[in-house]
């Protein structure tokens, strides 16, 4: 497994090529995943997009009428982000350690970005910072790429993701695709028992775990008690 540090010139790497692949990737599926997410959101709440990369997520939120600060640990993705959405707030940190006070959010966001904390080993004291970030009863509200339950689906998937995937990635970011990281990262989404007890740990109440296009995505949420 990659080294942080290694991870982070990775994404920064493809930041040029990010929005490509994800058309692409999706079938132009993204953005209506990512809808999924700001329809739990309410105009004039105070929302940060964790892992907020070029600034996709963040913009459809501030487009709903709320206060938007977007985190990432890329600087070449936040340079995209900025020029995207001048009036709002970015941030360069890790998802981690994020120097905010606490209890500043009602939802704390995030597309495509649980599986790599969880295959980092990040998961458990990132979400020990997002629950200190959100006020009594703020969400927590995490799009992910993950695994179909349904075995016929599964081995589609499977195929999908060792042949096509990587041939997408090639063709939209060239030199700067990934190779295996991303097929790996997917494959290791965690089941949604170890999802919900982490969360519960964490000191959430109410996880839920919402599947899309047959569990090829999920939406993962939760209530901070």
């Amino acid at each position: 497994m990659p080294s942080p540090d290694d991870v982070r010139r990775m994404f920064s790497r493809l930041a040029p090529r990010y929005d490509v692949f994800n058309r692409w990737a999706s079938l132009g599926l993204h953005a209506f995943w990512r809808k999924r997410v700001v329809d739990r959101l309410h105009a004039g709440e105070d929302v940060l997009d964790l892992g907020c990369g070029t600034g996709d997520l963040a913009l459809l939120a501030a487009d709903k009428g709320c206060r938007v600060v977007g985190l990432d640990f890329s600087e070449e993705m936040l340079e995209i982000a900025r020029r995207r959405g001048l009036h709002l707030e970015w941030i360069r940190a890790e998802a981690s350690r994020i120097p905010l006070p606490d209890g500043r959010f009602d939802a704390i966001v995030s597309a495509f970005l649980l599986r790599n904390l969880y295959r980092s080993g990040a998961w458990d004291v990132t979400l020990t910072e997002t629950g200190r970030l959100l006020k009594k009863g703020g969400r927590l509200i995490f799009l992910d790429l993950s695994l179909p339950g349904n075995p016929l689906l599964r081995l589609g998937h499977a195929v999908y993701l060792r042949t096509i995937l990587p041939l997408v990635g090639r063709i939209a970011a060239g030199a700067r695709w990934p190779g295996r990281y991303l097929t790996a990262s997917i494959e290791e989404f965690p089941p949604a028992s170890a999802i919900r007890v982490s969360l519960e740990s964490a000191g959430f109440q109410d996880p839920g775990i919402e599947s899309f296009c047959g569990g090829v995505v999920s939406l993962v949420t939760a209530i901070k008690t």
